[in-house]
C-alpha cells in the first residue's frame, strides 16, 4: 500500500486546507502518482489554471479528476468537456464510477442526463454555445476539465477550444489536457496570456516503452539495433538491400492473416491494426472470416454472447442485411472485428466495449480510432506507412506515426507496446529509423472570426471590444511571435547588404553597372544552354536536391512558364516526388519534378508562414502577389534598355570596356555582389511575407462586418453594430455553412417544403463528397432540382461576394444524399435507403444526425411555417439507428470497485 506520510511530505508548503484536500483524493489512488501528476495537482489546488501535455495512456487524465473533486469540494460546479460524443460518453460512465451518478451529468446536444449535477461531461461545442446563449448556467462554475486540448489544431472545429479560452470568465480555472507537442511552450504562454496565472507541465517519457518491429511473413524482426538505439539492426538493413524477384518479394511480405497469426504466436495481442481505408477494414475482416481464424476461448466467446445479446434489439430486422449483423456478430465471437467511420453507432460502441474487456482481439482500423475513445491494446499495427490523401500517396509524418502507435501498451499490464510495420520492399529503412526517433506534432491554431461568432460576440459588446477578443486568439499570438522572428532577420539580413555593398565599392568605376552586364550574360548563356539541350534528366535530378517548401521557381502551366511557390513536397512511392506549388496566378496545384524549368533553377526562397492554409483563395492571393514581384522574368521586347536586343558576344565586348573589368579585386566584388544579390532578394521575399503573412484578425473582422452590412444583416453606428431580424436568424446558426443557411432562410426558399424534403434540402449544407461527385444528381425530385438550382445561385452570389472582402466560409450546397435523406425521412428502412447507394451506413447517419441537429437550431428560431416544419421533421429523421444513442449507464459494462467510489 502507498505511504501516505510520504506522499504528503511533498505538499508540506502548503496550506492545512490544501493538504487535507490532496490527502482525501490520495487515499483513493491505489497506486502512487506520477513526478509531472503531483506538480500539476499542486500547481492547481495553489489556484492556477494547468497544462498537461503528455503522452497516450501516461495518466494525464488524474490530474482532471483531481481538479473535479477539490473544485466539488470547494462546493463549485464543474465541467469536462471532450471533442466527440463517444469520449463524452466514455468519461461520463467513468466519473459515475468515480464519483456516483447523482453528482455526474451528460450533456451532448441529443443527450441530456441529470444537466444540473455538481460534475457535466459535455462537448467542446455544448460548452461553447452555453456561453452564447445561456451564461446563466455557468453560475458558480469552478473549474473546466478540457481533454484532447490539441484538438484545437483541427480545421473544421478548432475554433471552439479558442472561443471557450477566450470568452470563459476570467475566474473559472482550466485544466487543459493535451497531447505531447513540440511547441507547448508556445501554447502555454498563450494560455497564460488569455486566462491568467497558468502552470504547464509537460512528461515526454512514454508510462510503457514502445518497442518497434518489423513484421515479414514468417517471423518479427526488432527495428532498432540493441547494441546502437540510433542504428538499424543489422538483419533489417539485409533485409531491404536485397535485390528482390517478385518470388522472392512474395515470400517476405506478409499478408494480414498471416500477421495475425504472428501476434497470437507471439502473445501480442490484443491489437489494432491500422489499415488507412474502410474498404481495406472490411476485406481484412472478411479474409479473417473465410479462413476460419478463431482468437477466442471457448469462455471468451461464451462472455462474448452473452454481452451483445440484446444489443441490436432496436435495429429493425429488415436492416441486419444492409448492416451485415449476423456477420459482425459471428467475427466478433471469433474475436476479431473492423472500427471506421462508415459504420453505425452501435457496431463502434460494442467493439469498443469489446476490446475494453480485452474480448475482441484483434481490430482492423482506420487512422480515426487513433484520436478519441479509450482503447490500449498490447500492439499497434501499420500495414503501411503511406496513405493516400486524396490525391497521392504520402507517407506518415511523425506526429501521426506517434499518434498510431501511442495506443501500444497497456499500463500496469504490459512491460512495453509493440508497434508492428508490416514489410513492404519499396519502404525505406533510414526513413522508418527516422519516423520512430521523431516526436514533432507542432500545435497551429485554425482560429478565425465566423459570422455566427462574431453576431454573438457584438451583441454585447462594441467593435473595439470584440476586435481585442479576437486578438487574443492563439492563432494571433502565433502570428505575432513568428512577424518578431521575422523582422528580426530582416534587420539582421539588412545589416549584412551593407556590408556586402561596402565590399563591392570599386575605385575604378560604377561596379553595379558592371554587375548588371555579367547578370545579362548570365541570363543569355542558361537561356542559349536550354533551348539546345535535348535531354534535361541530369539537370533535373541535380535541381531535386535544391527543392524544398518556400522554394520559388519556374514550372510550365497550360502551356506556358510562370513562377511558383513550392508549399509542400509529397513524397510518393518509387521515389518519384511531386510538388504542391502555389502560382502567380493564384492557382495551386500538383506538379512533378519534369514540370519544373531546370534552367532557371531556384529563383528565390521564401520564409512560409506556417499558419498560411493553402488551400485558401486568400492564402494562395497573397503568395501570387509576393511572386508577381520576385518572378523570374525576361527582358521585355520592347524594353528601352539597349543590352535587351544584344548578343552574348556583344555584351562580352561591352563588359571589356567596362572600367571595373581591369581592376585587381574584380574577383573579389563579383563574388560580394552574388551573396549580396541573394541576400536582396532573400529580404525582398521576407518583407513581403511579413506584410503579407497573414491578415490579421481585426482586420477581418472588418471584413465580415462590410459584408453583413452590405447584405442589410446589421447597421453600424460608431463603434456599435445593431443587428436586424436577419442577422438574428444567422446569430443562432450553429453550422459550418451559418451565412448560406440563414441567407436561405431570409429568402423564404425552406418556407415551401415537406416535411420530407426540407431535411433533404438542409442535408446540402452538410455533406460533403468523399470523392468527385456531381453537386446536383440526377436522383432528386424536380422540386428539390429546382431549389438546389436556387441555392446554387445563391452560394455563388455570397463566394463572389466573399471574394470581394478577402473571405472564404461559404461553399456551393452538395445534393448528393437528399435523396437518401428524404426517403428516410419518409420513413423507408435503411436498407431501401441505401439502396443502389454508395453511401456507407455509418456516413447516412452521421449526416442525418447534424441534419437533426439543424432542423433544432430551425425549430428555435420560431418563424412559421419553416419552424413548425423543422419541429416535425425532427421526429421523422432523428428515429431508429439515427436516434440511437450509446447506453450511458448498464450495471454489466461497469465493474464497479467501492474503492474508488468517492461519492460520499
Amino acid at each position: 500500500m502507498p505511504n501516505y506520510a510520504e506522499k504528503l511530505s511533498k505538499y508540506k508548503d502548503l496550506d492545512q486546507q490544501d493538504r487535507r484536500v490532496i490527502s482525501d483524493y490520495l487515499a483513493t489512488i491505489p497506486f502512487d502518482i506520477d513526478v509531472f501528476q503531483e506538480t500539476a495537482i499542486k500547481s492547481f489546488i495553489q489556484g492556477n489554471s494547468v497544462l498537461v501535455a503528455a503522452p497516450t495512456g501516461s495518466g494525464k487524465t488524474l490530474v482532471g479528476e483531481f481538479a473535479l473533486f477539490a473544485t466539488t469540494n470547494n462546493k463549485q460546479r464543474c465541467f469536462y468537456t471532450t471533442p466527440i460524443k463517444a469520449l463524452s460518453n466514455q468519461k461520463f460512465l467513468e466519473l459515475v464510477q468515480r464519483f456516483g451518478s447523482e453528482r455526474v451529468g451528460l450533456l451532448t446536444g441529443d443527450n441530456s442526463i441529470n444537466g444540473d449535477a455538481e460534475i457535466v461531461v459535455m462537448t467542446t461545442e455544448v460548452l461553447r454555445n452555453m456561453i452564447y446563449q445561456n451564461p446563466d448556467k455557468l453560475h458558480e462554475l469552478g473549474v473546466v476539465v478540457m481533454d484532447e486540448v490539441h484538438f484545437l489544431a483541427d480545421k473544421e472545429r478548432g475554433v471552439v477550444w479558442e472561443e471557450i479560452l477566450i470568452l470563459l470568465n476570467q475566474s473559472v480555472k482550466i485544466v487543459a489536457l493535451s497531447a505531447t507537442v513540440s511547441n507547448v511552450e508556445d501554447f502555454g504562454d498563450w494560455l497564460r496570456k488569455v486566462r491568467g496565472s497558468c502552470t504547464f507541465v509537460i512528461e515526454e517519457k512514454r508510462p510503457v516503452p514502445l518497442t518497434q518491429v518489423i513484421a515479414t511473413a514468417k517471423e518479427l524482426i526488432p527495428l532498432i539495433s540493441i547494441e546502437d538505439p540510433t542504428r538499424l539492426n543489422n538483419k533489417i538493413s539485409n533485409l531491404y538491400k536485397r535485390n528482390f524477384t517478385k518470388s522472392h518479394s512474395k515470400s517476405e511480405v506478409p499478408d494480414k492473416s498471416q500477421i495475425v497469426e504472428l501476434l497470437q504466436t507471439n502473445k501480442l495481442l490484443p491489437s489494432i491494426y491500422f489499415i488507412f481505408s474502410r474498404k481495406g477494414c472490411e476485406q481484412a475482416v472478411d479474409l479473417l472470416q473465410k479462413s476460419n481464424t478463431r482468437l477466442t476461448s471457448p469462455e471468451e466467446r461464451t462472455d462474448i454472447e452473452e454481452i451483445i445479446r440484446n444489443r441490436f434489439d432496436e435495429i429493425a430486422s429488415s436492416d441486419w442485411a444492409t448492416l451485415r449483423i449476423d456477420d459482425w456478430i459471428d467475427c466478433a465471437i471469433k474475436g476479431f472485428g473492423s472500427h471506421h467511420a462508415g459504420l453505425i453507432p452501435q457496431l463502434k460502441e460494442v467493439t469498443e466495449l469489446l476490446f475494453q474487456k480485452g474480448l475482441m482481439k484483434v481490430v482492423f482500423a482506420t487512422e480515426t480510432l487513433a484520436v478519441g475513445v479509450n482503447m490500449p491494446a498490447k500492439s499497434v499495427v501499420l500495414e503501411r506507412m503511406d496513405k493516400w490523401n486524396g490525391d497521392t500517396h504520402e507517407y506518415l509524418t511523425p506526429a501521426e506515426f506517434t499518434q498510431l502507435t501511442g495506443r501500444a501498451g497497456r499500463r500496469g499490464i504490459d512491460t512495453s507496446g509493440t508497434a508492428v510495420i508490416a514489410f513492404h520492399p519499396d519502404s525505406e529503412p533510414r526513413f522508418l529509423l527516422n519516423l520512430v526517433s521523431s516526436r514533432t506534432f507542432e500545435l497551429l491554431s485554425t482560429f478565425t472570426p465566423r459570422y455566427n461568432m462574431l453576431l454573438n460576440l457584438l451583441e454585447h459588446r462594441n467593435i473595439d471590444a470584440t476586435k481585442l477578443l479576437l486578438n487574443k486568439s492563439f492563432a494571433q499570438f502565433s502570428q505575432e511571435k513568428s512577424n518578431l522572428k521575422m523582422k528580426s532577420r530582416i534587420d539582421e539580413e539588412r545589416k549584412a547588404i551593407a556590408g556586402y555593398t561596402k565590399n563591392t565599392v570599386c575605385d575604378k568605376g560604377d561596379f553595379d553597372s558592371y554587375y548588371e552586364i555579367v547578370k545579362d550574360i548570365n541570363r543569355l548563356e542558361r537561356e542559349q544552354k536550354s533551348s539546345k539541350r535535348d535531354n534535361t534528366r541530369q539537370n533535373r535530378f541535380d535541381l531535386s536536391g535544391q527543392l524544398n517548401p518556400g522554394s520559388v521557381i519556374r514550372v510550365k502551366s497550360a502551356g506556358k512558364y510562370q513562377s511558383g511557390l513550392i508549399t509542400k513536397i509529397m513524397r510518393e512511392r518509387r521515389g518519384q516526388d511531386s510538388y504542391w506549388i502555389v502560382l502567380e496566378n493564384g492557382d495551386g496545384k500538383k506538379f512533378h519534378l519534369n514540370e519544373i524549368d531546370p534552367v532557371a533553377g531556384v529563383i528565390s526562397e521564401l520564409v512560409i508562414n506556417r499558419t498560411m492554409d493553402f488551400s485558401k483563395r486568400e492564402s494562395r492571393k497573397q503568395i501570387a502577389k509576393v511572386l508577381t514581384s520576385l518572378g523570374y522574368r525576361k527582358p521585355d521586347k520592347n524594353e528601352k534598355d539597349s543590352r535587351s536586343s544584344m548578343s552574348v558576344d556583344e555584351l562580352r565586348r561591352d563588359i571589356r570596356k567596362h572600367p571595373c573589368h581591369s581592376c585587381s579585386d574584380l574577383y573579389e566584388h563579383l563574388r560580394w555582389a552574388e551573396r549580396k544579390e541573394k541576400l536582396v532578394r532573400s529580404v525582398n521575399s521576407l518583407e513581403l511575407n511579413f506584410n503579407n503573412s497573414m491578415m490579421s484578425l481585426s482586420n477581418k473582422c472588418d471584413e465580415v462586418l462590410k459584408l453583413l452590412n452590405e447584405i442589410h444583416y446589421i447597421d453600424i453606428i460608431d463603434d456599435k453594430v445593431k443587428l436586424n431580424s436577419q442577422a438574428q436568424i444567422l446569430k443562432e446558426i450553429h453550422s459550418d455553412q451559418d451565412l448560406l443557411t440563414a441567407a436561405t432562410i431570409v429568402k423564404g426558399l425552406l418556407n415551401d417544403l415537406t416535411i420530407e424534403e426540407l431535411p433533404a434540402v438542409l442535408s446540402s449544407f452538410i455533406y460533403q463528397p468523399r470523392r468527385d461527385e456531381y453537386e446536383i444528381p440526377g436522383n432528386i425530385s424536380s422540386k428539390i432540382r429546382e431549389r438546389a438550382k436556387e441555392l446554387s445561385i445563391l452560394a455563388n452570389e455570397l463566394i463572389n461576394l466573399e471574394m470581394k472582402y478577402k473571405l472564404e466560409y461559404v461553399r456551393l450546397p452538395h445534393f448528393g444524399v437528399a435523396e437518401q435523406v428524404r426517403k428516410w425521412a419518409q420513413g423507408e428502412s435503411l436498407q431501401k435507403v441505401l439502396k443502389n447507394s454508395d453511401l456507407a451506413p455509418g456516413d447516412f447517419v452521421r449526416v442525418a444526425k447534424q441534419v437533426t441537429d439543424l432542423l433544432r437550431q430551425i425549430a428555435k428560431l420560431k418563424i412559421d411555417p419553416i419552424s413548425q416544419i423543422a419541429r416535425e421533421s425532427v421526429h421523422r429523421v432523428n428515429r431508429g439507428v439515427v436516434a440511437y444513442e450509446p447506453k450511458v449507464f448498464d450495471d454489466q459494462d461497469l465493474d464497479f470497485d467501492e474503492s474508488l467510489n468517492v461519492s460520499s
